[in-house]
């Protein structure tokens, strides 16, 4: 028999069996479509932060290119690409969006890691750096809103101690940090950023949409925002070295929240390009609200800034022009 010949006409599935099928039962894998490509681990187990689901995306040739690809770690997962378990039942949907930006070489193949929240989101997706950077007061308002001290350090332990090495160790991925990007949008842009900011051996880039940067869910902070700036300005040079961020925010309901703590941080970072070859978009949607809705319309252009295949800083620029949703 010609086995390579018989080989090539197996479904990607089950040659996916045939490799991973050992590590799958053990973490107990679903798969979410009929090749695997969306694949949904549940209740992966950490030391630091309370078990959790993870929502993957492979990218369509992942079974056949025998490539090793880049990976974006996206907060809040569970919104990522499945509706049955988005947010109000309303999810980015990932997986269209990717689909035609690939098949129209806008953007290189990667995988996406979806990590679902928990119940303490609120605690995990709160920098603590920033946070004690907050004067008493405030501090101890953010505290009673959110039920306890921010937990985001332990939270990145788990990401980088524990999630990533698994990732890398049972996906092929370019495991360097300029291959790896994490992102999120609302407090996930906010714990994204500080990932980056936290870990710049790890994290290459950052995907940061409607970043609260108040931190109240009942309040425009000023206070808690300007935390994140006296922040920032202790961060070191390395951290930001040859890094790609992208900042948006739209001026609707809560994001109408956004714009001078952006322009604070945007600032900060533009002091610094130069000398760190640090390359930036903050852009403003208008009309744009806090919905997964409005950040699915817009979700092909921070793609296209950190994966693009012909992307630099000048055509990012002309690209996200105010207003085109």
């Amino acid at each position: 028999m010609n086995w390579s010949r018989f080989l090539r006409y197996l479904s990607p599935c089950f040659l996916y069996s045939l490799v991973i099928a050992p590590v799958s039962k053990a973490q107990n894998v679903e798969f979410l479509d009929s090749i695997g490509l969306q694949q949904r681990m549940l209740r992966f187990k950490s030391q630091f932060v309370s078990s959790r689901n993870l929502d993957i995306l492979l990218p369509v040739d992942y079974f056949q290119s025998g490539k090793a690809y880049p990976v974006l770690y996206w907060m809040d997962g569970q919104n990522a690409f499945d509706d049955k378990v988005a947010y109000q039942s309303e999810s980015l949907h990932f997986d269209q969006i990717v689909d035609k930006l690939i098949r129209d070489s806008v953007v290189r193949p990667f995988i996406l890691v979806g990590v679902w929240n928990s119940e303490k989101r609120y605690r995990e997706f709160n920098p603590s750096k920033a946070f004690e950077k907050l004067n008493s007061i405030t501090k101890a308002a953010i505290k009673a809103e959110y039920g306890g001290k921010p937990l985001s350090d332990k939270y990145l332990s788990f990401l980088i101690s524990e999630l990533k090495p698994y990732i890398d160790r049972n996906f092929r991925t370019l495991s360097g940090a300029e291959s790896t990007t994490v992102g999120g949008a609302s407090m996930g842009a906010l714990i994204s950023f500080y990932a980056l900011l936290e870990h710049p051996e790890v994290f290459g880039s950052a995907i940061c949409m409607s970043t609260h940067w108040p931190l109240s869910r009942i309040k425009d902070c000023n206070a808690c925002s300007d935390g994140f700036v006296k922040y920032l300005s202790t961060v070191d040079d390395t951290a930001l070295k040859d890094k790609r961020i992208y900042f948006d925010y739209g001026t609707e309901n809560l994001d109408s929240w956004y714009e001078p703590a952006q322009q604070k941080i945007d600032k900060v970072l533009d002091e610094r390009k130069l000398s760190v070859q640090l390359t930036t978009v903050s852009h403003k949607w208008q009309g744009a609200s806090h919905s997964h809705a409005d950040w699915s319309q817009r979700l092909s252009s921070p793609l296209e800034f950190i994966f693009g295949l012909h992307s630099d800083e000048s055509k990012a620029d002309r690209q996200y022009t105010p207003g085109k949703l």
